[in-house]
């Protein structure tokens, strides 16, 4: 465990263990852009799961629609009349 976390942020971690206590241990000490216990890469192959990294492994995650998240950029966006009259004051949109 010193060894995986001395090396920074692993794009993958690997665990093979019978022991769920150590498997847990394992994950909340050494972090990684996604880990698989009792094999490998596949939790890279299943589409319903993100992939990816942070830090010297990557940036975001993809597959699905963590894929769609990672590379779109959400906006919110408020449209009022041109104008509208608050009494005596009237307020005009700086954008139109």
């Amino acid at each position: 465990m010193r060894q995986a976390s001395a090396s920074g942020h692993s794009l993958a971690l690997y665990i093979f263990s019978g022991d769920q206590e150590e498997v847990d241990l394992i994950l909340r000490q050494v972090r990684s852009g996604g880990a698989c216990v009792n094999d490998c890469i596949k939790q890279m192959l299943n589409e319903d799961l993100p992939f990816g990294g942070f830090g010297n492994s990557g940036f975001g995650n993809y597959h699905g629609i963590w894929g769609f998240m990672a590379f779109s950029h959400e906006r919110a966006v408020l449209q009022l009349p041109e104008a509208f009259d608050l009494g005596s004051r009237k307020i005009m949109s700086p954008n139109l």
